[in-house]
Formats: structure tokens, C-alpha cells, sequence
């Protein structure tokens, strides 16, 4: 990341300068003195605008460089983006979320959208919806593209640091797309893809399939390898910084991976894992909601350090906090905060059961949404700051974008946008 407008602009230069010349090597070109820039560049440089996917340019306010231009002059490299925030699914998110609880706009597909978003750095949104589309929408809610899958998009899109889009359908297809919205590659596996895709730092792109095998492809879309996992999973795979995978076992518990798929460990005894997709904290311990109503922590090499039960499923993926709290909802509508050791902090309820999984702010505010048809947001010791309804149940996960604006999906039909 670029730390200063001069900085931005001399790397802009030599940018422009290998352009024209055709230079790759490094050289002392940073001080040549024909390099001429257009405003929008100072602008981008110094935090006051984004650039979304038509070119276009909107403001923002967090004062940050979160795209740069690439070496080709005119190709944003996009900071990787997936279901849950980061491959570790923890739910944690850098950004600052609303505070107001007011619905900034809605952009409605023509059926349920059961998907989370997963939001750029730019503010472009994209999200899938029941009526067989994927859609990426502007900071502004106006639609920019949408690609036509064969079925159903209850997975939620992921996002590549090169602004490759995956994406997973009930036609039982795998889907690469461009940042325009055009097909690059397509993998038929041998069941309905509900789970997001996740990519790994050795460049692996990851997907759960009904058929009951966890799916790596290369980024050109070659198979790698596949591997045995539970059957009809709605959960997502997560990856550790040191590259192990996690996902539900076809014989029950948590399956740990190694990069190259093979197995290292089983931890049979968590539980029955469906809906809710294990969460890696700071510390590399894994966690994870049960359909037999408990929160499991499970260590590094295998074991349960702990359990908590709320009597109701928890299908909601738990959030983790860089201080060990754990967050997360169940079928009941409560909301609990857990500290490291597994112990209750606090828990307030909402009116309807809670599907999807809460989302934390850099600030410590936890959002979640509820069946209720509201979304939640609660201060770090539980006071609730705010509660917004969108008309009908909330099983969409809410994500964070920039300039403090909150995406999620409805059964309405709509996506929204809150601040």
C-alpha cells in the first residue's frame, strides 16, 4: 500500500513510463520530469475518490488507497474480498461500519437473495440472487453488469486480488468471471454449490460441492486435486495463514487438509456441521457452530478445548475478535458473545431465527441480521445502537464496504445498502 500522495505520484510515472517504453527493469526513472497525470490520479492518491468497475469515479471518505493502478496503466489490482471478510472466515472486517441505521438505497434482482455480498475496495457490490444472476452493482446502486448462471445463486461471490469473481450455482457450475462480467472459465462438479469459494496464497481457489467433495482449482481453472467432505454443505471452506484447510467431515466434525488435500487430521467428536463455516482466530484455533445447537472451539492439532451450548442450532459461522471474543447467532434469534475460555459474556435476542453470521467493524460493532426482517447492530458489551428493517427475513450475511456503508441481501428480493 502506498503511504503518501508523493509516493503515489512517483510510482504513477515510472508506471507510465514502462508503459510507453516498454520497460520492465528497475532503473532510476522515478525522477523524470515528463510525467503528466490527471486530476483523478491526485484525487485517488490522497483517499478522495474510488474508481468502480465502469471507470467511473465516486467519492471516499476513509482517506485510504485500498486499489492501486497496475503496471499496465489501466487495471486495478483489487485486494482479495470473500464471504466472511478474509480466507480465515473470522468475520472481522478493517473497515468502520454505519452508525446510523439508515437505508442508504436498494438495488431488487427478481427473486430471493439468499447470497452474501462481498464488496471491493472500490465499492462495487456483488451478490447472486434466485433468479439465476450474478450481479455487481455500483457505490450508488445502479446496476453495472449481470451474468446469467444456469440455476439458483445461493453462494456468495468471492473476490481475486486481479478482480476475478467466483462463483458457485445450483446448476451444479463452478463460475469464473472478469471484472466486466464475462465468462473466463467454467467447472461442472457433481452437485449444487451453496458455500462461497475462498483462494489461498499458493493461488488454489477452493469450493464446496453437494457431491461431497471439497474442489482446488488453479486459477486457469485446472483441477488439482478434490477431497472427501460431508455431503449437501451450505458451509464454506476456510484456510489458516499457514495454508491448512478446513471444512465439515463426511463422517461428522471438522476435516483439516493439507495444501495438497490430503487429510491431517478429523476431529470426529464436534458434531454434525451443515450451515456454519469454521472460523480461525488469532491464535489458529478453529471455531464453529453445530446443528445440534453448540459452539465448538477446536485447537490447532485436532482437539475440543471447549463447548457451549444454546439448546438451538447455530448455523451462523461465529465471529472472532483479535481478543478472543466469539460471536454468533442461533435458530432461537439470541445473540452471544463468548470470551477465549467459552464462558457467556453476554447475549440479547432478536425476534426471528438467525441464519446468516454477524460481521465486526474496526471500531467493535457486531451487525447481524435476524428473520425478524431487521438487521442488528450492538456496541462490544451488547447495548444495541441501532435496528433497521428491509421487510422481510435476513439470511444473507452482512459486509462492510468502504466510506461506512453495510451490504446485505432479503428474501424482498433487494439488496441494501445501509449507513
Amino acid at each position: 500500500m502506498l503511504d503518501s500522495t508523493a509516493e503515489f505520484r512517483k510510482n504513477y510515472c515510472i508506471m507510465q513510463h514502462r508503459h510507453a517504453t516498454g520497460s520492465i527493469g528497475g532503473g532510476n526513472d522515478h525522477g523524470r520530469t515528463g510525467c503528466r497525470w490527471p486530476h483523478w490520479v491526485l484525487a485517488l492518491a490522497a483517499g478522495l475518490l474510488v474508481v468502480d468497475a465502469t471507470g467511473a469515479a465516486a467519492p471516499l471518505r476513509t482517506g485510504r488507497i485500498h486499489e492501486v493502478m497496475a503496471q499496465n496503466g489501466n487495471t486495478m489490482v483489487h485486494p482479495a474480498q470473500f464471504y466472511r471478510v478474509t480466507p480465515q472466515r473470522n468475520g472481522v472486517s478493517d473497515l468502520m461500519g454505519p452508525k446510523q441505521g439508515r437505508i442508504s438505497w436498494k438495488y431488487c434482482s427478481h427473486n430471493t437473495m439468499f447470497s452474501s455480498p462481498v464488496v471491493a475496495r472500490s465499492g462495487v457490490v456483488y451478490i447472486g440472487s434466485q433468479d439465476d444472476h450474478v450481479y455487481a452493482v455500483s457505490p450508488n446502486g445502479s446496476l453495472l453488469w449481470k451474468f446469467h448462471a444456469g440455476a439458483d445463486v445461493d453462494s456468495s461471490p468471492g473476490l481475486d486480488n486481479d478482480g476475478t469473481i467466483y462463483v458457485g450455482s445450483d446448476d451444479k457450475t463452478f463460475y469464473a468471471l472478469t471484472p466486466n462480467g464475462h465468462l473466463k472459465w467454467k467447472y461442472h462438479t457433481g452437485g449444487d454449490i451453496r458455500g462461497g469459494p475462498v483462494v489461498t496464497a499458493s493461488g488454489l481457489v477452493l469450493v464446496i460441492s453437494f457431491d461431497g467433495f471439497l474442489y482446488a482449482f488453479s486459477r486457469s481453472g485446472t483441477l488439482q486435486w478434490k477431497a472427501t467432505v460431508a455431503r449437501r454443505l451450505y458451509s464454506s471452506p476456510s484456510v489458516d495463514r499457514s495454508g491448512f484447510i478446513y471444512a465439515s467431515a463426511r463422517s461428522g466434525g471438522i476435516v483439516c487438509l493439507t495444501a495438497a488435500g490430503k487429510v491431517r487430521w478429523i476431529a470426529s467428536k464436534v458434531g454434525k456441521v451443515r450451515y456454519s463455516s469454521p472460523a480461525i482466530g488469532p491464535g489458529g484455533n478453529i471455531y464453529v457452530g453445530t446443528e445440534n445447537g453448540e459452539l465448538v472451539a477446536i485447537s490447532r492439532d485436532g482437539h475440543v478445548l471447549w463447548r457451549y451450548r444454546t439448546g438451538k442450532s447455530v448455523k451462523s459461522a461465529p465471529v472472532v475478535a483479535s481478543d478472543g471474543r466469539v460471536y454468533f447467532g442461533d435458530a432461537r434469534g439470541q445473540v452471544y458473545c463468548l470470551n477465549r475460555s467459552g464462558s457467556l459474556v453476554w447475549k440479547v435476542s432478536t425476534g426471528g431465527e438467525i441464519r446468516g453470521s454477524p460481521v465486526l467493524d474496526r471500531t467493535g460493532v457486531l451487525y447481524v441480521g435476524s428473520e425478524d426482517d431487521h438487521l442488528y447492530a450492538f456496541t462490544r458489551n451488547g447495548q444495541r445502537i441501532f435496528r433497521v428493517g428491509v421487510g422481510d427475513d435476513i439470511d444473507s450475511s452482512p459486509a462492510i464496504g468502504p466510506g461506512g456503508v453495510l451490504y446485505l441481501g432479503s428474501d424482498s428480493n433487494c439488496l441494501y445498502a445501509i449507513r
